[in-house]
């Protein structure tokens, strides 16, 4: 039962936090740009809850860590691990909340100087949360680039 409020307090904060559409999400198969996009850690803070971000991109790989921090609440940090296609990312989070291991798929949307983490309703198979339409994504939160030298984020390994 925790865990089930938990999760929808994690999507319900990610959905309320910003209603703004983002700009499409390029679905095509082909990449034009030769040019790997700069990773780097973002942040994203609204009175006390805070969302760090790291990501790493090689080869058309993405990789990284999330770790959500909310005020008096329960917090969820893990590994992200997808692929990335000119400024669009997906990955599948898998994280740790209130002890328990679920896997969420995330995208996102990399500018120049911030990224923008989508979201959307989700379809819940045991641990596993699904988009259910990636017609609905909004822009859940917008995170701005922050020094990865002075963010600090908790271990989290993959069971």
């Amino acid at each position: 039962m925790l865990r089930a409020i938990a999760c929808i307090a994690l999507s319900a904060f990610f959905l309320v936090a910003c209603s703004e559409k983002p700009a499409a999400v390029d679905n095509a198969s082909t990449v034009t740009v030769n040019s790997t996009p700069a990773g780097g850690c973002f942040l994203h803070a609204l009175n006390k809850d805070s969302t760090f971000l790291q990501l790493s991109f090689e080869n058309g790989k993405a990789t990284g860590k999330f770790f959500w921090l909310p005020d008096q609440k329960d917090r969820a940090n893990g590994v992200l691990e997808g692929t990335y296609q000119g400024d669009t990312i997906r990955v599948k989070y898998t994280y740790m909340i209130e002890g328990m291991v679920q896997e969420e798929d995330k995208i996102m949307v990399l500018e120049r100087d911030s990224i923008s983490v989508l979201y959307a309703p989700l379809e819940v198979n045991d641990n596993k949360f699904t988009i259910k339409d990636e017609k609905e994504l909004k822009i859940a939160i917008r995170m701005g680039r922050a020094d990865c030298a002075t963010m600090q984020f908790p271990e989290f390994k993959k069971p």
